[in-house]
């Protein structure tokens, strides 16, 4: 912030907080920028001891590039939220199996994920090439719903008016994330549309206009 003494000349710059509604404004305007650059949503699913049980990975549009069960490193006890057992899925892949591909579906695109925690170390520990996790959407919702807490997906979703679908599914996971990232991409224009302005998009919409007009 820009103070003017009483002579009307600059005096000092003040630097403030940014307000939830700068961050909302940034999210949403960043969201809108990367969902041109074709970004991937990859969410898994967890058994009862933490561990992956199921990957899957989508498009920007929505298709399935990936899904599979995951074979976990560990016996665990009972079943999965979606009722498998250890013996069930030892016949599927490991985690550190899929990676080969999933990092050819990904290639140099941003990964948009809701379940973070869940991933990044099973997959720096297996990677060591680049493999980021650029977009946490859970920090995200929290600015857009005002939750002083984490939330979980399925929250964002109902919170946002979005479908809500099986939360134990990776796919559905998937599908929700980037159903949210979507909501958030259309924040600003949703907001210009019903005549509100958020400073920050002004600022940025004066910002280009100056460029322009400087030519």
């Amino acid at each position: 912030m820009l103070i003017f003494n009483k002579d009307g000349k600059p005096q000092a710059f003040v630097t403030t907080a940014p307000t939830n509604e700068d961050k909302r404004t940034e999210a949403s305007f960043q969201a809108e920028m990367l969902m041109k650059f074709l970004p991937v949503f990859v969410e898994v699913s967890k058994t009862p001891d933490g561990q992956v049980s199921d990957l899957a990975v989508i498009d920007h549009r929505g298709h399935l590039l990936c899904a599979t069960p995951i074979c976990p490193d560990i016996p665990f006890e009972g079943e999965t939220a979606t009722g498998e057992t250890f013996d069930q899925l030892a016949c599927y892949p490991r985690l550190e199996d899929v990676f080969g591909r999933v990092r050819r579906i990904i290639g140099p695109r941003t990964v948009v994920t809701y379940s973070e925690c869940a991933l990044v170390p099973a997959i720096n520990a297996c990677i060591n090439d680049r493999f980021s996790m650029d977009v946490s959407l859970d920090l995200e919702a929290r600015w857009f719903t005002g939750a002083g807490h984490c939330i979980s997906l399925v929250d964002a979703v109902e919170r946002f008016g979005l479908e809500v679908l099986d939360p134990d599914s990776a796919y559905c996971r998937a599908v929700m994330a980037r159903s949210v990232y979507q909501w958030i991409a259309g924040y600003n224009a949703r907001e210009m549309r019903d005549g509100v302005v958020p400073a920050t998009v002004l600022k940025q919409l004066m910002a280009i206009a100056n460029k322009k007009g400087s030519h």
